[in-house]
């Protein structure tokens, strides 16, 4: 006898359709906030913040906030819960476990904290799409809105390479999305997962709307040109390929002319791959020569690792030279370091940025002379997050991450499983989704989707869209909730809720001030600097660079103490190599000479560039010549001068010392020779335009009344000189 419609999905795990209920408006009303937050944080952009990852972080934290506590509210009303809960959230325990076992070695334990704020977060979303997306409709208004947003991103960085826009966010964004890796990386992803909204009965105006928004990204990507992408393209089809040639096993059975768009995404991306390393090659194969990108267009020209690999075999020397090989080599010798040096814990979740110069320098410093010597790396990420995991967070997260990948190809398989023979469709659109998701965790081998909000976005989105009920109910548990205990999760949701909109609020309050801070510095005014940035780093809960701007204008006032504690702080927060180098002038001039002479050691090992690499030996002879060590110290001062013969501090330190050894003569030369070089530096400062923005000004405005303050220390040197070469 044949099973009722009802029974036969449910004997089969799948979703019934859902029944008419008071709660069902509340579901509506959650899945279309879903959808303004997949449309509204890639393309969003905030000219006051300059950090791309805080500004988007920003108004994710303030959307999802919204979303718990619609989902709160929805909770409360109802009274009871059947809360799905998919196996991969097991994983998410292991990385809170590793995250929390991380901070015995952290330096910052606020970067740690914030970062895993930011994946509860992202936990709350990915919650709301397993429980809440219920049907293919739900499912294809959270793909429309990750559609327009994925093209909305890429007209921007067509009409920014057009120069019709700008984004005062930084020179480097040329879209919304960020850079050419990170927008390529978004829409390979999601193509895939996209290609679903052309199956299945569909109006032809529909498709014809949707399958010209999709060409527009597959043409984007060819534009952008990034091997990694493509690698990760390539990579999510011949998954989702091998699944459907292979689903037969699983009980599901997959059309030939559905497998056959799986063969088209690893045909194309294999194509371009190919295509991309023929224009490497092609210009001039004989010669053995490789042609070097340049950064003046990003959308074409943009290097890749794996472009290297393939054609290393062309000239080995040009591709540790001129490629960025060489520079993720080292990216993962440090890693590799860190995990050694912390092989349970890591070295703390969000602390990878931090400590990475201090790292690298000791690298360096170990291994001598090395091809590391011709490149200069300052990285905030591995750039392979699989890496970064074991870094940060030592064994555990290393099983954190391999559980997580494990329970996502189980919950694929026995969802796939689940479809069986009568729903084809429904077997090709879990193959579609788990294929974009095995792109994103392909990608991160070169690149750091995981620290991305956008992409991160995407992958989550994906993912719930896997183990919603649109696709069955295996490979979930279900946590059954009373009144109280339903209420006592909804409260809890609420509370999270105005916290987030509460910490969102302060990280931009704190980012004002921070701007307030900047600008009164930049226009010479720091003592009005100071309150303002105290305000920018009482607001924010992890300061970065406020601490670095608060120390200097602290410094230029005359309270030193403050600015080195300030600058302390500073170590203990970004990677820059200003705050190596001024915090070492300060503190040997306070007499720290042991701390001075550590943090110029590291600068100077992590091999910076030749201007800073300058002021940082200066700095190092000024510190063994304020330790007694003269002799060194003018030795030091001579070899920088071999290296760089405008360096006038160093000439007017040579002057000092051989004017106190009573050798006036040559004292004089020196301070001349200064006063020379002082002259030809000193330049009018030109008032902001259109082609100069307030921190230039500000830099260089600085800058010429240091100059200037030296010239009229010469001056003074010089006239000293006189009165006692006088009889």
């Amino acid at each position: 006898m044949p099973k009722k419609p009802q029974e036969q999905s449910k004997s089969e795990g799948l979703a019934p359709e859902p029944r008419p209920s008071q709660s069902l408006p509340f579901n509506r009303l959650l899945v279309y906030a879903a959808a303004i937050t997949l449309l509204v944080v890639p393309l969003f952009v905030w000219p006051s913040i300059k950090d791309y990852f805080v500004a988007k972080t920003v108004v994710l934290t303030c959307l999802i906030a919204v979303l718990a506590g619609l989902w709160g509210i929805k909770i409360w009303r109802e009274g009871t819960l059947h809360l799905r809960v998919p196996w991969v959230v097991f994983a998410f325990g292991l990385f809170v476990l590793a995250s929390l076992l991380s901070l015995l070695a952290a330096v910052n334990s606020h970067e740690l904290l914030q970062s895993l704020f930011v994946a509860f977060l992202f936990l709350i979303l990915y919650l709301i799409l397993a429980n809440e997306t219920q049907t293919g409709r739900d499912r294809d208004i959270l793909l429309v809105a990750l559609l327009l947003a994925g093209v909305g991103s890429g007209v921007s960085a067509l009409l920014h390479e057009a120069g019709i826009v700008h984004f005062a966010s930084g020179p480097r964004l040329i879209s919304t999305l960020g850079n050419p890796n990170y927008l390529g990386g978004y829409l390979a992803y999601m193509i895939p997962p996209w290609l679903i909204l052309l199956l299945g009965k569909r109006s032809s105006r529909f498709r014809l709307v949707i399958g010209s928004l999709i060409l527009f990204a597959v043409v984007m990507i060819v534009i952008l040109n990034q091997m990694g992408v493509l690698m990760g393209l390539a990579v999510g089809g011949l998954f989702g390929l091998a699944l459907a040639l292979t689903s037969r096993h699983a009980g599901a059975r997959i059309p030939w002319h559905h497998v056959a768009i799986f063969s088209a995404i690893v045909l194309l991306a294999a194509g371009l791959l190919l295509l991309r390393v023929w224009v490497v090659i092609a210009p001039d194969v004989s010669s053995g020569t490789i042609p070097v990108s340049s950064d003046t267009a990003p959308l074409t020209t943009a290097s890749d690792a794996l472009s290297d690999v393939f054609v290393a075999s062309s000239n080995p020397s040009a591709l540790l030279e001129d490629s960025n090989l060489l520079p993720r080599l080292l990216l993962a010798a440090v890693s590799a370091r860190m995990f050694v040096e912390h092989p349970l814990t890591g070295i703390g979740h969000g602390n990878y940025k931090i400590l990475y110069t201090r790292y690298e320098a000791e690298l360096r410093q170990e291994i001598g002379e090395s091809a590391f010597d011709t490149i200069y790396t300052r990285a905030e990420h591995a750039h392979n997050d699989y890496l970064q995991a074991a870094a940060e967070m030592g064994a555990v997260g290393i099983a954190a991450v391999a559980l997580f990948i494990s329970l996502f190809i189980a919950s694929t398989w026995i969802r796939l499983r689940d479809v069986r023979h009568d729903r084809p469709q429904a077997a090709t659109e879990i193959l579609l989704i788990s294929s974009g998701f095995v792109a994103l965790l392909s990608h991160a081998l070169v690149s750091f989707p995981a620290h991305l909000p956008g992409s991160l976005l995407a992958g989550v989105t994906i993912l719930g869209l896997l183990c919603s009920p649109v696709y069955g109910r295996r490979a979930t548990g279900t946590l059954s909730l009373g009144k109280r205990q339903a209420q006592a999760l909804a409260s809890v949701l609420l509370v999270f809720a105005g916290a987030g909109v509460l910490f969102a609020a302060r990280e931009v309050a704190g980012h004002d001030y921070l701007n307030q801070g900047r600008r009164y510095m930049y226009t010479g005014a720091s003592s009005q600097a100071i309150a303002p940035l105290r305000r920018s780093v009482a607001l924010t809960f992890s300061p970065r660079s406020a601490y670095y701007y608060l120390a200097t204008a602290e410094a230029r006032v005359g309270t030193y103490d403050d600015a080195l504690a300030d600058f302390e702080l500073a170590l203990r927060s970004l990677t820059a190599d200003e705050v190596y180098l001024i915090y070492a002038d300060l503190a040997s001039q306070l007499g720290e000479i042991d701390a001075a002479r550590g943090a110029i050691e590291i600068l100077l090992f992590s091999n910076p560039p030749p201007a800073m690499k300058s002021r940082a030996l200066f700095i190092q002879a000024q510190i063994e010549q304020l330790a007694g060590n003269v002799e060194l110290a003018f030795r030091l001062l001579g070899d920088l001068l071999e290296l760089d013969r405008q360096q006038e501090r160093a000439r007017i330190a040579r002057g000092a010392i051989l004017a106190e050894c009573g050798r006036s003569s040559e004292a004089r030369t020196e301070y001349e020779d200064a006063l020379r070089i002082l002259s030809e530096k000193i330049q009018p400062v030109s008032t902001p335009s259109s082609r100069t923005t307030l921190s230039e000004y500000g830099d260089a405005l600085a800058e010429q009344q240091f100059f200037r303050a030296e010239r009229d220390r010469v001056l003074d040197a010089l006239d000293q000189l006189e009165e006692h070469s006088s009889p």
